[in-house]
This record gives structure tokens, C-alpha cells and sequence, in this order.
């Protein structure tokens, strides 16, 4: 003790500072602590997991998901060659589960996010911590399903809906997230229907309806974007003004790239704050309209080849003129969340009826829930086909416009969201 003091202190007289621990990400984000914030209890959840032992369990699940049939056996540590993907897992869920607590007392909370933390960021670190904990719990739920706990699987699942739920409308990057945490809940549902109990689809619909029953968390997004409206706009001027060509790229980008600049650079005072407000005002415009439209059933929404307003005929136009792309995309991927979380309600609704009549209903009609089966892309029916033989159905939408087919199953796109909010486009 008294060699390590002395070490401290010559430390110190040689003008030096003791190196402190890293923050945590509660420390990060939350200067003032309140108790009573969802935000701060996910924060603790993502800390939990915060630790080189989960990344490196974590890095053995990629090594096994990449190479199920171990052609690459040196990749993988000693303790982990011949285990199982769910072998890891279970390993996983012991050590970490109770990280989840921290999401199931956040989910009664409201969400709180400090304000300096609502605006888009890039590099936040707690984003993909959030994700990974996506990912954490639906592998925990498949767990729970393989021990014949299908409890705690519904438990989990449900968590991880209402999680999503609770910080979808914060921003685009959480909304993403958000997303993403309802993608691997569908996953994990979508093989394991049959095993849940009465009891168990009862909790989870009652959940699912809730979430339901509020407004589309892209009101919520849209309506801080339209709020980065300006400033986003400031930032594509500066960054065009400051344009250098880069012989990487093609010759038609970078003397496209320099028109614009040079346009830009020609304008008056005057002209320039003539036309920003006549391009800014056309961008709200837009998005005031589609969160009106967001309001409406999903058949309304717009899509990809519906009219739009053209953008202003001018310098400034050229860097909104996209915008209602983005609005489009992002009504998109909204109209498929809706969808799976509505054809999660009809699936658990034909199961309990299974349940309780020893059979699968021969049509949707027998589900007397004439509401809940309607699609609201289509404004019919879902589609509904029984393989009486085989004791197996599948139920669907068949989309709308380029959505093409939307079932349960894990959908993989949306790049540009991915690519926008930081995350690696090519993971779950």
C-alpha cells in the first residue's frame, strides 16, 4: 500500500493526472439524475451491457451466425468450439438478463430524454448499445422458448415492444431503433407461435393493442424534423460552398458539384435570403402535409411515383427538391412496422382461437374481429390460406404499391435510415 501511494504521489509531482475510468453512458447523458425517466433506466439497461465479457460472447454468436458449419473453427475460442448457437446464448442470458429489469421499469416511466440529446446525432454510443439490446433480448426470448418457458419469453418480448414504443418518437435515430427492436420481437414470434399459452397471447395483444391505439411515432419524428428544416439547409450550403473536387469521383458529380457552388456563390445577399425562405417554407409545406396524411388509414400514405408540389425553381430549391423522396421512404418503412404489428394481433388471435377450439379457423370470419383483420394498405382482408392437411396457415398482406408481400418475418432494408442513424446496414 505504501509503494503504490508513493507511486500516486510521484505521479502527481511530476504534474501528471491519475487516468480516471471511462464514463459510463449514464454518465454521459444524465447530468442531473431524476428518478423518473425511462431514458435514464434504458441508459442503466445499455450499461449493463456495456463490458468487453458481452462484446466478446456477442463476437462468438457473429463467429457461429457467419459459420454454422464451422469451416473456420480457429475463429473461435477454446471454451466455445462444439457449442451450439444456443449454447452461447443461454450463457448470455444468465449473465445479462437482468439488464432488462432497467427496461421493464423504464417502459412505466415516461421517456424524458434530456433536450441537448433529442437532435440526430452522429457516433452516439448508446444508439448501439439500444440495438444490441434489441438483439440480446430476442435471442433471450428464443432461449426461453427452447427451455420451455414460454412465459418469460412473452415477458421479454412484451418489454422489448413497449421499449420500442416509448423512444420511437423521439427522433429518427431512435425511431430506427425502435424499429429494429420490433423487427427481432416479429422474428422470434414468427417461429414460435404455436408455443405460446392462452395466458401468454392474451398479455401480449393487450400490449400490442396499446401501442396501436396511439398516433404513428412519425408524427413525432416529422415533426422535430420539420423543426431541422434550416438548419439542415445550412448545413448542405456551407458544405457545398466549401466543395473541392476529388478526382475519385466521376467527372459529371464534381462539375455538377461546382455549377451549384458557383450558383451559390453568384447570388446576392438578397437572393440568397429570398430564396431560402421560398425553398424553406416549400419543405414545410410538405411535411406539415404528410403529417396530416400520417393521421389517416395506411392507404392514404403516400408512396414512391405519387405527385408532389415541384420545389422552387432555384438555386436553393435544387437542395430541398428531395425532400418529399425522404418523406416517402420513411412513410414506407412505417406502413410495414404497422402492418407486422396488426398481422402480429391476427396471429395471435387465430392462435387463441386454436386454443380454445382445438382447430385453425377455416376463414378469418370465424375470428369475429372484423376490425382487426381488415388491412389497412388494402382496406380487405388480410390474406389468409389453410393447409388443413398439414395443421399450417399463413396470413399476409399483399402490400401495396412497391411494398410487395408483409408477413412476420424479418424484413432487411432501409440502408439509408441504417447508414443515416450510424449503424452497419448489413446487420439486424
Amino acid at each position: 500500500m505504501i509503494v503504490v501511494a508513493l507511486a500516486v504521489f510521484m505521479c502527481h509531482q511530476d504534474g501528471q493526472k491519475v487516468k480516471e475510468p471511462p464514463k459510463t453512458l449514464f454518465e454521459t447523458c444524465i447530468k442531473v439524475p431524476t428518478g423518473n425517466s425511462a431514458f435514464e433506466d434504458y441508459l442503466r439497461a445499455a450499461d449493463a451491457i456495456n463490458t468487453d465479457e458481452f462484446d466478446a460472447l456477442s463476437n462468438v454468436v457473429t463467429d457461429i451466425q457467419m459459420n454454422p458449419y464451422r469451416e473456420l473453427p480457429g475463429r473461435l475460442p477454446d471454451w466455445a468450439r462444439g457449442k451450439s448457437l444456443l449454447d452461447v446464448d443461454r450463457i448470455r442470458t444468465r449473465k445479462f438478463e437482468s439488464a432488462f429489469k432497467w427496461i421493464e421499469d423504464g417502459n412505466r416511466k415516461p421517456l424524458n430524454i434530456p433536450p441537448e440529446l433529442l437532435l440526430p446525432q452522429e457516433g452516439e454510443p448508446w444508439i448501439d448499445r439500444f440495438r444490441n439490446l434489441a438483439r440480446l433480448s430476442g435471442a433471450m426470448a428464443r432461449v426461453h422458448f427452447a427451455d420451455s418457458d414460454p412465459s418469460g419469453a412473452t415477458t421479454l418480448i412484451i418489454d422489448n415492444l413497449l421499449f420500442a414504443s416509448n423512444i420511437r418518437p423521439a427522433n429518427a435515430n431512435y425511431d430506427f431503433v425502435g424499429i429494429n427492436c420490433e423487427r427481432h420481437s416479429f422474428s422470434v414470434l414468427n417461429s414460435n407461435l404455436t408455443n405460446l399459452g392462452e395466458s401468454d397471447w392474451e398479455r401480449l395483444l393487450e400490449a400490442v393493442h396499446g401501442i396501436l391505439n396511439e398516433p404513428t411515432p412519425m408524427i413525432s419524428v416529422l415533426t422535430l424534423e420539420k423543426q431541422q428544416i434550416v438548419s439542415d439547409l445550412h448545413t448542405s450550403i456551407q458544405t457545398c460552398l466549401e466543395f473541392q473536387p476529388d478526382p475519385r469521383e466521376p467527372k459529371e458529380y464534381n462539375d455538377q458539384s461546382l455549377a451549384v457552388k458557383n450558383a451559390l456563390i453568384a447570388l446576392s445577399p438578397t437572393e440568397r435570403e429570398s430564396q431560402e425562405a421560398e425553398a424553406v417554407a416549400w419543405a414545410i409545406e410538405q411535411t406539415e402535409k404528410t403529417i396530416e396524411t400520417l393521421r389517416l388509414p395506411e392507404y392514404k400514405w403516400p408512396l414512391p411515383g405519387d405527385p408532389w408540389p415541384p420545389a422552387p425553381k432555384t438555386v436553393y430549391g435544387k437542395f430541398v427538391e428531395l425532400h418529399p423522396t425522404d418523406l416517402v421512404d420513411d412513410c414506407r418503412i412505417e406502413m410495414r412496422d404497422r402492418t407486422q404489428l396488426r398481422l402480429l394481433v391476427v396471429n395471435g388471435l387465430i392462435q387463441l382461437f386454436r386454443l380454445r377450439n382445438g382447430r385453425l379457423p377455416l376463414n378469418l370470419g370465424e375470428l369475429s374481429a372484423p376490425e382487426a383483420v381488415k388491412d389497412q394498405l388494402t382496406g380487405k382482408d388480410y390474406v389468409y390460406e389453410l393447409n388443413g392437411r398439414l395443421g399450417q396457415y399463413q396470413v399476409y398482406s399483399p402490400g401495396r404499391g412497391d411494398l410487395g408481400r408483409i408477413d412476420m418475418r424479418w424484413i432487411r432494408e432501409y440502408k439509408n435510415r441504417k447508414e443515416e442513424a450510424g449503424l452497419d446496414p448489413d446487420k439486424p
